[in-house]
């Protein structure tokens, strides 16, 4: 049997290189540890890049709760985040807060959507309610117009640029197994060009999205993340001067310049990562009924089309903290599901403040790693 010994040593390792685990390096870099993300692939090629980039607080919430709470911290992170990103890689990540139009389509969507308005009226949230035909071609409509997007590419580019630049080092490899005493992290075995080998640490972060639950050592059950492919395409428009987005029950619209996103199917195929026909013409068609919002999309030209996995928990809810009964030095971000991009600022922020031990500005016990 080989016994392997460090090759290196450092404060802090990260496993996974999103747009999470990059912003992940960039906060504990920032109060002086010496970080290593391991990343598989190019840092924020997954779900990051896959991603529509919406700041849909309010968009993706179905009630009050810890959930809504977190999702309306982040977005109110996401301006000041935008400049500091700006400041420190010269790239705009375009945040836009112009707000989500939610449309229903039907008499059993409005009244869901009705729904959704009133209880979101009631917790003193900016919304607004436009009745029949009003946009035409819909029976009603809901605007957040705190709500809104970044360039979800150009947001994981910048993030690993600052990552970089802060002083975190990329490892291409893939990270083989979490290794503790009883009591503490000691070591993140990988693999890469070089061989089998381990990179000696106190604190292990794992931030792999869709794959954090087959992580030796990450001390979360097998099934609490699982991935959910999203297929999308992009459009080629005219210049739009609006990027509001448009949101339906059926998926969204995402103006971006001269080009709009349109996403996104939901399906349990584990992790097979493709496109299909059944999917892209469904996104077609959605795109040709909110023609009656924005005309230009009605059989405007596929530039391009992908898929993603999103990390799904098992109630919904991500996964952040340490978890009660791993080694010290164990921690876990992943399961933001629909909400990665939006919830990152707020994410690295909580695992910072976790790794140093300092107060935490949101309660984590709702979102416990081991909670399953």
């Amino acid at each position: 049997m080989t016994v392997l010994t460090a090759s290196e040593t450092t404060d802090a390792v990260v496993i996974g290189g999103g747009a999470i685990g990059c912003a992940i390096g960039l906060r504990l870099a920032q109060r002086g540890l010496v970080v290593i993300v391991v990343e598989r692939g190019e840092p924020g090629g997954e779900a990051s890049s896959a991603a529509a980039g919406i700041l849909g607080a309010q968009m993706e919430s179905h009630g009050p709760g810890p959930f809504l709470s977190l999702q309306l911290v982040s977005r109110a992170l996401h301006p000041a985040f935008a400049a500091e990103l700006l400041e420190l890689t010269r790239v705009d990540v375009r945040c836009r807060i112009e707000g989500v139009q939610e449309l229903a389509f039907t008499e059993e969507e409005a009244a869901g959507l009705r729904a959704r308005y009133l209880w979101q009226k009631a917790a003193g949230l900016r919304v607004e309610w436009q009745s029949a035909e009003r946009p035409i071609g819909t029976l009603s409509a809901m605007i957040c117009p705190d709500d809104g997007q970044v360039d979800n590419r150009k947001f994981s580019r910048s993030l690993h640029l600052a990552a970089e630049r802060a002083g975190v080092k990329f490892l291409r490899a893939e990270a083989l197994e979490i290794e503790s005493s009883a009591t503490q992290v000691s070591a993140v075995r990988i693999r890469d060009a070089q061989g089998e080998r381990k990179i000696a640490t106190p604190i292990a972060v794992v931030a792999a999205g869709s794959w954090s639950a087959l992580m030796a050592g990450a001390r979360i059950a097998p099934d609490s993340v699982r991935p959910i492919r999203g297929q999308m395409i992009a459009l080629s428009v005219p210049e739009l001067a609006s990027s509001r987005v448009l949101s339906t029950a059926h998926g969204y619209a995402v103006p971006r310049g001269a080009r709009v996103l349109m996403g996104a199917t939901v399906e349990e195929t584990g992790f097979v990562k493709a496109t299909t026909e059944t999917g892209i013409s469904s996104l077609r068609a959605l795109a040709n009924r909110l023609a009656c919002i924005i005309p230009e999309l009605e059989h405007a030209p596929i530039l391009q089309q992908w898929s993603g996995l999103r990390p799904a928990s098992r109630d919904g809810l991500p996964l952040i903290g340490k978890p009660d009964r791993a080694p010290a030095g164990t921690f876990v971000c992943t399961g933001h599901y629909r909400s990665g991009i939006l919830l990152t600022p707020v994410s690295a922020e909580l695992i910072r403040d976790a790794v140093l031990g300092e107060p935490t500005k949101i309660d984590l016990a709702p979102f416990r790693p081991d909670r399953f």
